[in-house]
């Protein structure tokens, strides 16, 4: 019997901890990316958006060019729109919190 995999919403802690990895050395990166892809987060294209906002030049492209990421990166106020849109989960909202959004 296959085991089937729950999606979850990723915690601010994971972000930041990924995050920090992702702008570390390439080991770091490589270990990063196969925890965020095995991870099977509920709403994949909001923490792939907030990660590529987070993550700033060469970690940024090589995040995005990781992940086949091609969302023009928007403003603050466009990602708040798009997080309403979508009535994501307010821990969405308290990752751009932390990032220094309000």
């Amino acid at each position: 019997m296959k085991k089937k995999k729950f999606k979850k919403i990723i915690s601010a802690e994971e972000f930041f901890r990924l995050k920090e990895m992702f702008s570390g050395l390439a080991e770091d990166r490589t270990l990063a990316l196969e925890v965020y892809n095995n991870s099977n987060f509920q709403d994949k294209e909001i923490v792939d958006l907030l990660m590529a906002k987070a993550l700033t030049f060469e970690p940024r492209k090589k995040f995005c060019d990781a992940i086949k990421f091609v969302y023009n990166i928007p403003s603050k106020q466009n990602i708040y729109a798009f997080l309403k849109e979508e009535e994501a989960n307010e821990i969405y909202y308290n990752i751009l919190k932390d990032m220094g959004y309000e």
